[in-house]
C-alpha cells in the first residue's frame, strides 16, 4: 500500500511540474509582450514621421510591428537596446588614440599595423611563432632538398 501511494505522489508530482514547464513559457511571453508593446510604441513615437499618424494607426502598427517580432522571438531589450558609448581621448593631432590598455605603445601600435584591435596579445604573439616555425620547416626543406647536389667528400682511410 505504501508503495502505490509513493508511485502516486511521484506520477502527480511529475505531471504537476510538466504542466508548469509547459505554461509557464506562454505565462513569460505574455508579460514580455506588453513589455514588447511598450518599447514599440515608445520608438514610434520618438520618430517624427509618425507625428501626424493617427491614435488608430499607431495601433495597428502597434500590433503588426509586435506580432513580427514575437514571431521571429525579439524582446524589448532587443529593440531599446543601444551601443555603449566608450569615453573619446584626444590625442595631440586630433586622432582618436588606439585602445590598448597597459601595453607598450611600440605593441600597440604593432597590432593596429596588422588590422588586431585591443590589448590581447595573443593572436600576435600566435602568429609570430608559427611564421618563425614556417620559416624554420621551409630552412630545413631547402637545405634537406640540396644536400644531394654537394659533392661527397671521400673520407680518407689512414
Amino acid at each position: 500500500m505504501y508503495m502505490y501511494r509513493t508511485r502516486t505522489l511521484i506520477s502527480a508530482l511529475a505531471v504537476m511540474f510538466l504542466t508548469v514547464a509547459v505554461f509557464l513559457p506562454y505565462a513569460a511571453g505574455a508579460q514580455t509582450e506588453s513589455e514588447l508593446n511598450v518599447a514599440i510604441r515608445a520608438a514610434l513615437t520618438s520618430d517624427p514621421r509618425t507625428a501626424e499618424l493617427s491614435g488608430s494607426q499607431i495601433d495597428a502598427m502597434v500590433v503588426i510591428l509586435a506580432g513580427e517580432a514575437t514571431r521571429q522571438g525579439m524582446t524589448a531589450q532587443d529593440i531599446t537596446w543601444r551601443p555603449a558609448v566608450a569615453p573619446v581621448a584626444q590625442t595631440v593631432d586630433g586622432a582618436e588614440p588606439i585602445g590598448c590598455g597597459a601595453m607598450p605603445q611600440f605593441f600597440c601600435n604593432l597590432n593596429h599595423a596588422f588590422g588586431f584591435d585591443g590589448s590581447d596579445l595573443a593572436i600576435p604573439i600566435g602568429l609570430g611563432i608559427t611564421s618563425g616555425l614556417l620559416i624554420l620547416i621551409l630552412g630545413i626543406m631547402i637545405e634537406r632538398h640540396y644536400a644531394h647536389l654537394r659533392p661527397r667528400v671521400p673520407q680518407q682511410v689512414q
